[in-house]
């Protein structure tokens, strides 16, 4: 082996990649962090500590543990720290106090990306979501009663422990001169940096109850709306009530004064009710009442967790959300806003499972970044999945080229397809152009399944053979040979042919049924207890089970005439 562990990679190495790309950064925010008065211990330099960082994230080596282990047996890690094995701790508390400026190296390498020549491709740019796993168990989730609990014996133990150390100061002090080695109190710092991070971790899991209980713009506004529309109901049903018994009474009125002008001593009948007494006015005043209080209301909103409200004691960060392998994880939403050759513009991490709400940010979020890395050229446009259909967002981003499905399952349920507002991207996505800019991005854009849901989610059908895209057409490579004259759609059509006639029978009575006997009945013998069979060829009465008549076991009678 060489004497040099420089010459021990190849030079195509990432360890070399990384470290050109750490050159070309500005860590004037890291350097100028550290004071230079020559006290103290050298530090590492920040541009070992980057570089380190970012090959180490890129092999998935990420806990802080582990990267000094690297620092001993990777030769990478070698080379980027010039043979020196970094502690643990001292990484940590790098990245914990320069998380800031960590954060805004992401424009730096977005800049560094598009000083080279094609790299970046702003044809089309796709913004979805994906759900991580967090670094906290689901039992971590307690509610804002345990919280509470929490934070008050946190504290309670903490001050017992201050006003121990405090007797044992004074009387420390009071026995100066004698011997009181034996009643020094052991160290409980530790115990108490561990009471005050639980308990800061419960104020910020509490906080974060009150946080999501607050209703977001849009539910404000759509609220304010409905109580509006409530509060006019209102005054106009008080408005008619009040007209109608006004009528009444002026009428009592005119044929009480007609009585006495006639000699009569008055209208025969009971006098109607006062205004103010009036079972139909009161109500309606009631209502209106309501409906007023619920407005207020709905204007200025307080956050009020809801009793089966949980958050994460280990991470308050975190929230329980839906995995897409099934079940739910304790995790984060990762957004991320992509460009072709996977090129991230944006990426931005929240608790909100839902990805309604997350489209305007990262949209907003991937211009600002675009701008700050000099990246003049605009986005073409702008696709997301139906997961970010809403209203609000069509609104907030209509001068925008913008492509979002918006189909939905709810014409299988007997309801409207598409809300209100989402006509004009259906309309938008159903013309020849719509479609076929939808169906040509799927392929880089969600390459996990070549027979993707959201093409058909832009409008089509599962006979258009142009919708289908095969496996291998996601590096930008096509499947037809040279010497083959059968075309891309042709291929696909016959693709979705044979699929379709490989298909299971649709109707499980069709299927064949077993003969062997079922786990626990011994050969020979009758089964009592046969599955259940669906036969779509008998038709009975809705809501009546078919009887099954029960075979006599007397001998019928012979003929003997």
């Amino acid at each position: 082996m060489p004497h040099d562990v420089r010459e021990w990679l190849p030079p195509d190495h990432l360890c070399w990649k990384v470290l050109d790309v750490v050159d070309q950064l500005d860590l004037t925010a890291f350097v100028h962090s550290y004071r230079d008065d020559r006290q103290g211990r050298a530090a590492y330099p920040p541009q070992a500590l980057i570089a380190l960082l970012l090959y180490c994230y890129s092999k998935g080596i990420r806990s802080s543990r582990k990267i000094e282990q690297a620092c001993f047996d990777d030769v990478g890690c070698r080379i980027t720290t010039a043979n020196r094995r970094v502690d643990h701790s001292t990484f940590a508390r790098f990245i914990r106090r320069h998380r800031a400026a960590l954060k805004l190296l992401f424009v730096q390498v977005l800049a560094v990306c598009a000083r080279q020549q094609g790299l970046v491709n702003l044809a089309a740019v796709a913004v979805d979501g994906s759900p991580m796993e967090a670094n906290a168990a689901r039992n971590s989730n307690q509610r804002q009663q345990r919280l509470e609990s929490v934070i008050s014996q946190c504290e309670a133990e903490v001050d017992s422990m201050v006003d121990h150390s405090l007797e044992l100061t004074r009387s420390c002090e009071a026995e100066r001169g004698t011997d009181a080695d034996s009643d020094m109190a052991p160290n409980e710092w530790p115990r108490l940096s561990r009471l005050i991070d639980r308990r800061n971790r419960a104020v910020v899991a509490r906080q974060r109850l009150f946080e999501r209980a607050l209703p977001s713009a849009e539910e404000i506004r759509l609220k304010v709306e409905a109580a509006e529309r409530m509060v006019a109901r209102a005054e106009k049903r008080l408005a008619a009530a009040s007209e109608a018994h006004q009528k009444k009474l002026a009428k009592y009125a005119a044929r009480t004064s007609a009585d006495l002008a006639a000699g009569r001593r008055g209208a025969n009948g009971r006098p109607p009710v006062p205004m103010e007494h009036k079972t139909a006015i009161v109500r309606q005043r009631a209502r209106l009442a309501g409906a007023q209080a619920w407005l207020e209301q709905a204007r200025s909103p307080r956050p009020v967790p809801s009793p089966t409200a949980r958050a994460s004691l280990s991470d308050p960060d975190s929230r329980m959300m839906l995995s897409k392998r099934g079940g739910f994880i304790q995790g984060y939403n990762i957004q991320i806003a992509c460009a072709r050759r996977q090129l991230l513009l944006a990426i931005e991490v929240q608790d909100n499972p839902s990805d309604m709400t997350a489209l305007v940010p990262m949209v907003n979020k991937t211009q600002v970044n675009r701008l700050a890395a000099g990246i003049e050229h605009p986005v073409l446009l702008w696709l997301a999945d139906s997961g970010y259909a809403s209203t609000s967002a069509f609104e907030a981003l209509a001068d925008l080229p913008l492509l979002v499905s918006v189909t939905s399952e709810a014409h299988q349920a007997g309801f409207e397809a598409k809300r209100e507002g989402q006509h004009k991207m259906a309309a938008r996505l159903a013309t020849p152009l719509g479609r076929q800019q939808y169906r040509d991005e799927v392929p880089w854009w969600s390459p996990d399944s070549p027979n993707s849901s959201n093409v058909l989610d832009a409008g089509s059908t599962t006979a258009d053979a142009t919708a289908w895209t095969p496996r291998s057409n996601f590096s930008g490579r096509s499947t037809t040979s040279a010497n083959s004259s059968t075309t891309r759609p042709e291929q696909a059509l016959d693709h979705c042919r044979t699929a379709v006639a490989r298909q299971p029978p649709a109707c499980p009575a069709e299927a064949p049924k077993t003969a062997r006997p079922g786990p626990g009945r011994p050969p020979g013998r009758k089964n009592n207890q046969p599955a259940t069979r669906y036969d779509v060829h008998t038709v009975g009465r809705p809501g009546h089970a078919k009887r099954r008549t029960k075979k006599s076991t007397t001998p019928r009678p012979r003929r003997t005439g």
